[in-house]
């Protein structure tokens, strides 16, 4: 039974990560990193601020801040096309051979601590 996905809050701190099935990269060349520069900045603009991130070669990890209800009015809604799914861009051939490319998690800050499950 698939677990229900609670709403963001507005105005909260998250932590967001995301790391290779099995430690794998998630990044192999360096242009991967600016294609998923542009991509968060894309995506992640409208709805929350970036205050921090690190972009390591098996995984990453974002601190946002939702922004205010009135801030979001009117972006419900969106398109994705297959050049705009989010992922790293063209993975070399033979960097993978089959399976999952990642593991996603988020999770709230709250009093210093971060509850999330992966």
């Amino acid at each position: 039974m698939p677990t229900a996905i609670p709403p963001l809050a507005y105005r909260t701190f998250y932590h967001i990560y995301n790391r290779g099935d099995n430690r794998e990269n998630i990044f192999f060349q360096e242009r991967n990193y600016a294609y998923f520069l542009n991509l968060w900045w894309k995506h992640t603009c409208p709805i929350a601020e970036t205050w921090a991130y690190c972009l390591l070669r098996n995984h990453f990890h974002a601190v946002v801040r939702t922004r205010n209800r009135e801030d979001l009015t009117g972006l419900i809604g969106g398109s994705s096309t297959p050049n705009d799914r989010g992922d790293t861009g063209p993975v070399p051939s033979g960097a993978r051979e089959a399976g999952h490319l990642s593991q996603w998690g988020a999770g709230m800050l709250h009093e210093g601590r971060v509850r999330a499950s992966l």
